[in-house]
């Protein structure tokens, strides 16, 4: 059925430490496909899917990762929408819809788990995959690489799959810890970022659009664009899924993960 694409907007923060004072430097990255990223990545999936086959056919265990098919009508949620439909988009901030599809699709994904045996990886549209890019960073690829050494060698594998499958409670908990540190590091300085720019002009304007609707005096779920940042927010009318509004920041606290917009109304800047 082919990988999930997804093209949300997604921040790229780096903080510059000058003079004892942290500087922070922020883009929006919503279309990895063009550059020199999108080509290593490409070239990692590859590594991953040829490994994940060699130990397969070779009937050797190893540490796969793998993620469940999504439904047929999820995929359809999609309106006919294609890779080269999101590349021609000039600004794909310009074309919410895209994105909202997009997370529409992503939600039909189970959850990624970590097995002893191979199995289809529906987000990535493999048949099988495994980590073996980085040996010296992640100690799953590194029993990978023991794997696939010893039948280079035509030697036993060094591990069981008995021991791979005690091995993979740790494994999956340190991957948990790890994306979970990652994603609050990353809304603490996107939050920082914000509040920066708030000092300077309280009532600046930012540009959102509705991810999920709601009805009046309730709660809707929006994404700053500028930031690449969903954001659950009270409103007092109405909201249509895809909506542009304008909203401004009524309280900003990154240290207890506090963002408090309010609607503006229609963005007509």
């Amino acid at each position: 059925d082919g990988a999930v694409f997804s093209n949300i907007p997604r921040p790229d923060i780096k903080i510059d430490h000058e003079k004892g004072d942290a500087k922070i430097n922020y883009r929006i990255s919503h279309d990895f496909t063009k550059n020199s990223r999108g080509i290593i990545t490409e070239f990692m999936l590859l590594a991953g899917e040829v490994a994940a086959d060699f130990l397969f056919h070779n009937k050797v265990p190893g540490l796969f990762r793998t993620q469940p098919r999504i439904s047929k009508s999820t995929q359809k949620a999609s309106n006919g929408l294609m890779q080269e439909d999101i590349d021609e988009s000039k600004e794909l901030m310009k074309r919410p819809m895209i994105i909202v599809e997009q997370m529409e699709n992503s939600k039909g994904l189970g959850p990624m788990t970590i097995t002893s045996k191979r199995s289809i990886h529906q987000g990535l549209g493999l048949s099988g995959y495994c980590q073996v890019t980085s040996p010296l960073r992640r100690y799953g690829d590194l029993l990978n690489h023991y794997q696939i050494k010893s039948i280079l060698r035509k030697e036993i594998a060094p591990i069981t799959e008995y021991d791979l499958i005690q091995l993979i409670p740790a494994v999956s908990n340190r991957l948990a810890d790890i994306q979970n540190l990652q994603r609050l590091s990353e809304r603490f300085w996107v939050l920082q970022c914000i509040a920066e720019q708030v000092k300077t002009s309280p009532k600046l304007p930012f540009k959102a659009f509705v991810m999920e609707g709601g009805d009046a005096k309730s709660e809707i779920t929006v994404m700053l664009l500028n930031f690449g940042l969903q954001v659950k927010m009270m409103t007092k009318r109405p909201h249509k899924k895809s909506e542009t509004i304008e909203v401004i920041v009524k309280t900003v606290e990154p240290f207890y993960d506090v963002l408090i917009l309010e609607d503006q109304g229609r963005w007509n800047i």
